[in-house]
């Protein structure tokens, strides 16, 4: 059954309110229908006791006028049970079974009526009436005997009264079980919210300087203890790691400055080039590189372009418009040519400036020459992009260093806490679910709300179970047990195991012929369950959840891909995915990848995400093969 999506978004606060108030609820109408029904039984037999004790006492003074037939002495034993008002009918029976004396209320009307005290009955009940048959016996003898009937005012009337003082205790108790669980629960559900707010901060804002307040000694004030400690530990770690950001930039910032000094003493020309009127502009640097004078230079760009090597002419001028049509700076290498014939290499560079109408009217730019430093230059950019590279590798290197420690810290903090807090969770959640197993099973009859909602809590114990488990799994993978299992088993018993919506298509390429695998079925299929589940969750409004496997011989493993047409995720979240306690769900906690995570790594395999935002996300297991035999 799914649960009304309020329900499931609700807070903790509120879900713990609902579930108490609907046990306590069930529990108090439980016990109202229990004690009705046994003072019902209760008061039928003190009727029944009182009306067989009239009926004895009328029945030992009736003996003699049975004896000799006296109808006059019947009828005035028999008129002694008007003084009670319940009576409405008695009747002297003969050992014949004719009538001797006959009383009736006075005001009602007794039709002809047969008890069957042929049967051996001595009392029976209708919907209205108590009917009491006492054998009359004289000298071990029956003689005859009474027939007496009341109704049943005196029991509905007690029943009401006791109904009244039931729901009025019921009802008192309700209150008070109300009134206590309003005072009581924010000790448990405000220190919960606190943790989730600043969780949120520290993961939003990166801010581990933060701190939890400790209030208690309890389950409560250890994981807050366990989350002060982690933050600790990566706030050192986090500073660790901006010292030496700071050392890299240092040696950025000296390199940077080192050729800011080279570039300075390089023999370097400006220019400007009107591009309107056509007219180019030299500094002297320009014309010593070029080996020309003033008067010898034409000053335009046609002109310039003449003094550009043959070959790279075409190259040079391509760029230079490239650049007038875009509105962007170029910047390139080319060969020019001397007077003398001389060849040099320059490198040159420009900028564009367009008016408002947005036509270039401007060019500004450099020219430095080359010829000399170019093999030494390409030899410090080899060099450079070397070092860059290292640079980025050790960085990356300790980047990942870092998240794979802070991982380890999240999971040993969360390893400290989660068996402590994973029993006091499952001992409730236990009493919880007999409880409702037990009003599932006296409340059988109940009504359709009543039974709706004892699912509905009962679903949501058997949820808050995986939650704890995945918390014990994340931190505490157990060593697999391998066999021998195909994977279209494997996959079968794991769809088997979900509910897909109506709205999601499962798409299945899994070849017969693929290798069988050869790990613990149990953790492969927990892998594979989250999986699923997170990709039907990335497809809130349906798509299509496709799953395949391919075989690599030369390595010997089987991967299986589970892809959907979801939502995808960011290139930031992806860096994230697999760290403890980060989720990109409303209501997720972060652990379920970190589980998928350590199984398939415990089985021998490993993980790989492909995903793009809005494009949907596929999951890469590759898991060892077996052979079936």
């Amino acid at each position: 059954m799914r649960l009304p999506a309020s329900f499931r978004d609700a807070s903790i606060r509120r879900k713990l309110m609902f579930i108490t108030f609907l046990a306590t609820v069930a529990a108090t109408l439980f016990a109202m229908l229990a004690l009705s029904v046994l003072q019902w039984f209760l008061l039928r037999e003190d009727l029944v006791k009182s009306v067989h004790a009239q009926a004895s006492i009328v029945a030992a003074n009736s003996t003699a006028a049975l004896v000799f037939n006296d109808r006059e002495a019947a009828e005035q034993t028999l008129g002694a049970l008007a003084v009670i008002d319940n009576i409405e009918f008695a009747g002297l029976l003969d050992k014949t079974g004719k009538n001797l004396a006959v009383y009736v209320r006075p005001g009602l009307v007794m039709p002809p009526h047969q008890h069957p005290a042929a049967e051996g009955k001595s009392h029976i009940f209708s919907a209205k009436y108590l009917e009491v048959v006492i054998p009359i016996v004289f000298r071990q003898e029956r003689i005859g005997m009474i027939h007496v009937r009341s109704n049943l005012a005196p029991v509905y009337d007690k029943l009401a009264w006791s109904m009244l003082v039931i729901v009025v205790a019921a009802t008192g108790a309700f209150l008070v079980a109300v009134m206590m669980l309003l005072r009581l629960l924010p000790t448990i559900t405000d220190p919960l919210q606190y943790l989730v707010g600043l969780m949120n901060t520290v993961s939003r804002d990166n801010n581990y300087t933060l701190r939890a307040e400790l209030c208690a000694k309890d389950e409560l004030g250890m994981l807050a203890q366990g989350f002060n400690d982690m933050l600790a530990q990566v706030q050192s770690r986090d500073a660790e790691l901006a010292r030496y950001r700071e050392h890299l930039e240092a040696e950025v910032a000296q390199r940077t400055a080192r050729l800011t000094e080279a570039q300075r003493i390089a023999h370097l020309g400006n220019w400007e080039w009107d591009v309107v009127n056509n007219r180019l502009d030299w500094s002297d640097e320009i014309y010593r590189i070029f080996g020309l004078a003033p008067q010898q230079f034409g000053a335009t760009y046609e002109a310039f372009l003449q003094a550009v090597h043959p070959e790279d002419q075409k190259a040079v001028n391509n760029e230079v418009r490239a650049a007038q049509e875009q509105g962007r700076s170029y910047s390139i290498d080319h060969r020019i040519l001397l007077p003398d014939g001389t060849v040099r290499h320059v490198h040159e560079q420009g900028e564009v400036f367009r008016n408002d109408a947005g036509q270039a009217i401007k060019m500004l730019g450099t020219v430095q020459d080359i010829t000399e430093s170019k093999q030494v230059e390409e030899k410090i950019r080899k060099l450079n992009e070397e070092l860059e590279t290292k640079v980025q590798e050790r960085t990356q290197q300790l980047l990942a260093a870092q998240e794979e420690l802070v991982r380890k810290e999240k999971l040993a903090v969360l390893g400290q806490v989660a068996g402590s807090v994973g029993h006091e969770l499952r001992n409730p959640l236990a009493v919880m679910s007999n409880a409702v197993y037990f009003l599932q099973t006296v409340l059988f009859d109940a009504d359709e709300t009543t039974r709706e909602y004892l699912d509905i809590i009962k679903d949501e114990i058997a949820g808050s179970e995986r939650i704890v488990s995945d918390l014990l799994d994340s931190v505490r993978t157990k060593p697999p047990q391998p066999e021998t299992v195909g994977v279209c088993e494997v996959i079968g018993q794991t769809l088997g195991k979900l509910t897909i919506p109506p709205s999601v298509s499962v798409k299945l390429d899994i070849l017969e012929t693929l290798p069988a695998l050869r790990v613990d079925p149990m953790q492969i299929q927990q892998v594979f369950r989250n999986l699923i589940s997170n990709g039907v969750e990335a497809m809130p409004d349906g798509g299509t959840l496709a799953i395949r496997a391919v075989e690599n011989r030369q390595e010997g493993t089987v991967t299986v891909s589970v892809q959907d047409s979801g939502v995808g995720m960011t290139p930031e979240q992806q860096n994230h995915l697999f760290q403890p306690l980060f989720t990109t769900k409303a209501r997720g906690i972060g652990l379920g990848l970190v589980v998928v995570k350590n199984l398939t790594q415990a089985n021998s395999g490993h993980i790989e995400v492909q995903s793009e935002w809005g494009k949907g996300s596929t999951f890469f297991v590759t898991l060892p093969g077996g052979d079936i035999t």
